[in-house]
């Protein structure tokens, strides 16, 4: 994967408008708009790119996805590569993606 790094959430809504995204990893917590503010923003734009929500309140579960629809899941901090590859195929399965 080639990553596109921003450093807001306004500088990520440019960016993700100006180039395709095949997924979308954001924190919870920015200035200006949260992380689920932006997921529902970009969803507009493209439903099908998946977004995952990165945070460190251990509280958030799937009982949070399904009321955040925007959201494709969450990735706890710390995380590792093997964390990013594990929700990327599990959203794949889940979609009936190869």
């Amino acid at each position: 994967f080639e990553v596109t790094m921003a450093t807001s959430a306004h500088e990520a809504l440019l960016k993700f408008k100006k180039y395709h995204c095949d997924a979308v990893f954001t924190d919870l917590s920015m200035p200006g708009i949260n992380g689920i503010q932006l997921a529902r923003q970009m969803k507009k734009i493209a439903p099908e790119v998946p977004v995952f929500l990165i945070t460190g309140w251990n509280q958030l579960d799937e009982d949070f996805v399904k009321a955040h629809s925007n959201i494709d899941g969450i990735i706890q901090k710390p995380f590792d590569i093997q964390k990013i590859r594990q929700e990327l195929s599990r959203f794949q399965n889940s979609n009936g993606k190869p």
